[in-house]
């Protein structure tokens, strides 16, 4: 659980796959940066809606929807 805004907790779940060769998945992509930036200075795009994050890798910007007010988040991803 991670403290979230409003006071609301963020509760988050984690299944992991084998990473395959080639390292996919080992940094933050600088659009997911941009992405997470622009929903936490525009919280209400997310402010109890429900979020789907496709190919979201780390899941930094499904993390910045649950911080900005989400009321549930999916982050999906997929090994090649």
């Amino acid at each position: 659980r991670l403290p979230c805004a409003r006071g609301r907790p963020v509760r988050i779940a984690v299944d992991e796959l084998p990473v395959c060769r080639g390292g996919v998945g080992w940094r933050v992509s600088v659009g997911a940066l941009v992405l997470a930036d622009w929903v936490l200075r525009h919280p209400s795009v997310c402010e109890g809606q429900a979020v789907l994050e496709l190919g979201s890798g780390l899941g930094v910007t499904g993390l910045a929807a649950a911080r900005a007010g989400a009321a549930r988040v999916c982050l999906t991803d997929a090994v090649p």
